[in-house]
């Protein structure tokens, strides 16, 4: 499956509480494509008097969108209505002269002032990225 996110994982506090030593860390997830989505697990402590905790997971889900639609009984709420692709946005914005998603000259310009020296430094250094299994957490 082929997506595009960025995970946030927060490192765990030492020495809190004992109990949560071996519980997963709390992650922030954007998912951009497919499916966008944005979601927090994190671990809480389960209600009752005892301490258990587990991990769960909030949605803030986007693959539809409420809208208003007028019918000819009266306003109705709620109706769903599928949202666009990133290029159909895209293309979209281009079309009706929207540059709100786009680049001012004057911003790329001075990213390049900035990034071309740590591109060339890292050109120069000759590493190759490290390799790593696909949804792991990264080299090791």
């Amino acid at each position: 499956e082929s997506k595009v996110e960025v995970r946030i994982r927060f490192h765990q506090v030492p020495g809190v509480i004992p109990a949560l030593a071996g519980c997963a860390p709390n992650e922030l997830v954007i998912r951009v494509q497919p499916n966008e989505r944005i979601y927090w697990k994190i671990t809480s402590k389960v209600p009752g008097l005892d301490f258990n905790v587990e991990t769960r997971r909030m949605d803030l889900l986007y693959s539809y969108k409420d809208v208003h639609v007028q019918s000819l009984d009266g306003p109705s709420i709620g109706a769903k209505q599928d949202l666009p692709g990133a290029y159909e946005r895209l293309i979209l914005e281009v079309m009706r002269g929207d540059q709100t998603n786009f680049v001012h000259l004057d911003e790329l310009v001075a990213s390049w002032r900035i990034f071309t020296p740590a591109l060339k430094a890292l050109a120069e250094r000759k590493e190759k990225p490290e390799p790593y299994r696909f949804g792991s957490e990264g080299p090791e």
